[in-house]
């Protein structure tokens, strides 16, 4: 894989496919000072084994992932004592996650130790940042009651019937929690009020159980503008927050 470097040739090296990291790419070689274009701003980056990971965001003006130029890119660079103590291979220069390799329909060979990777219509689709202010994690379960339906196909030997129901029936069963586990600091959510372990119950009125996490992220990484409602549990209450997505470049320059 190749980053172009404005100021000196192209760096190339490899990096380790995280399908678990939620970002495109994240930089961070021991032996490379890879150029950061401007505007990059500090930020957490995610949470690690060893911890919360804090560095800095930005974007690179290109990137060459086999024979696909790839523009615009977004780029994470951990703090040098995330990795510091790692044992990095030499010639790794990073990671790519989630957010680029969902762009390209992905095959690992791991027998020929081989990586194919064919691009798809969402391949040139723009880059955006989390421009909320949460980030969002999978912990624990949550108990989801589930409303059933009033009629019924009742069926029996010989015939077959609809069964109406008067009485209220209802499910509970065990989904995945979405919990919001940093907040950044003068952000929309800040502002609007929203906390470090608050429990998504829905986002634009879409149930959280009923999607992804790719699928909820993808609705906050979107243009500045963008309406975002939530309903959070909080100690066991629900609350509702609107706020609109709103970026923070203006205040970094």
């Amino acid at each position: 894989m190749t980053i172009p470097q404005s100021n000196k040739l192209a760096v190339n090296g490899n990096f380790l496919i995280d399908t678990g990291l939620s970002d495109a790419l994240w930089l961070f070689s021991k032996d490379l000072d890879f150029e950061k274009v401007p505007t990059v701003f500090e930020d957490f980056l995610g949470t690690g084994i060893n911890g919360d990971v804090y560095g800095e965001r930005g974007k690179i003006p290109s990137f060459v992932l086999g024979k696909t130029l790839l523009n615009e890119i977004k780029v994470a660079y951990p703090a040098v004592k995330t990795f510091d103590s790692l044992a990095l291979e030499k010639n790794r220069l990073g990671s790519t996650g989630a957010e680029l390799l969902s762009r390209f329909k992905v095959l690992i060979d791991y027998p020929n130790k081989q990586l194919m990777l064919k691009p798809t219509s969402k391949t040139p689709d723009p880059f955006y940042y989390n421009l909320s202010g949460i980030e969002l994690a999978y912990e624990g379960t949550q108990i989801v009651k589930q409303r059933l339906p009033s009629l019924e196909r009742k069926c029996s030997t010989g015939n077959d019937g609809i069964e109406i129901l008067l009485q209220d029936r209802y499910r509970l069963s065990f989904h995945p929690a979405l919990k919001i586990t940093y907040v950044r600091p003068n952000s929309p959510a800040e502002y609007a009020g929203l906390r470090s372990g608050d429990i998504l119950i829905k986002i634009n009125g879409r149930k959280i159980h009923e999607m992804s996490l790719e699928k909820v992220l993808a609705i906050l990484q979107k243009e500045q503008g963008e309406k975002i409602k939530l309903t959070v549990k909080r100690k066991n209450h629900l609350r509702k927050f609107t706020f609109r997505l709103q970026s923070f470049f203006s205040s970094l320059s």
